[in-house]
This record gives C-alpha cells, sequence and structure tokens, in this order.
C-alpha cells in the first residue's frame, strides 16, 4: 500500500517578482520662480508645473503680441502677457503645493483627476 499523497499546488513563480515602485519627484517653488522670473511670459513655469493649457496660452499671448507689435495690434496682447505674468508670482506657490499634492495622491493610488 501506498502513503496518501498530498495536493501540493503549483505557483506560477518560484519566486514573487520584485515590485517596481515609482517615486515622481516633487515640484519645488524655487525652481518655479527661477523659470517664471527668466522666461515667465512664455509660461515655461506653468509647463513645470503641469498646467500646460494655460501655459499654451500664455505662450500664445506672448508670440502673437510679439509678432504683431509693429501693428500695434500686438501690444494689449503683450500688456495681457506681462499681467498675467505678474498674477503668477503670486500664485507660483499654491500651484505648487496643488501639484505636490496632486503628485503625492497618485502615488498612494488615487484616482487621477
Amino acid at each position: 500500500m501506498q502513503p496518501p499523497q498530498q495536493f501540493v499546488p503549483q505557483q506560477p513563480y518560484a519566486y514573487a517578482p520584485p515590485q517596481v515602485v515609482i517615486v515622481a519627484p516633487l515640484k519645488e517653488a524655487g525652481i518655479a520662480y527661477v523659470l517664471a522670473i527668466f522666461l515667465g511670459t512664455l509660461g515655461i513655469h506653468r509647463f513645470y508645473l503641469g498646467r500646460v493649457g494655460t501655459a499654451i496660452a500664455i505662450l500664445s499671448l506672448t508670440v502673437l503680441g510679439g509678432l504683431t507689435a509693429w501693428l500695434l495690434i500686438g501690444l494689449p496682447l503683450l500688456l495681457a502677457a506681462g499681467i498675467w505674468w505678474v498674477i503668477d508670482l503670486f500664485l507660483i506657490p499654491g500651484m505648487v503645493r496643488e501639484e505636490n499634492q496632486r503628485r503625492l495622491a497618485l502615488q498612494h493610488g488615487a484616482p487621477r483627476y
């Protein structure tokens, strides 16, 4: 008589595959301010902070204003880009905080909004 055989479930792997955790670096207000001061009317600081739509808008204002300034049509566009730039200098800390909160939420599995 043979001894009873034990059932051993087959595992797909003999070892657990390593888990990869990707950590997105947080944004820094200092870098955003440097970008805003030197390239502010081009909207580069907004690209850095993940606000692509408004970055394209301010970039468009600056480019179109620059190309049509000789017709005096572009001067109001350049003025609007300049005013937007000054306002952004006050809004940068909040934008950095929001972007960092969004990145941390994504790292912890929260749904993207």
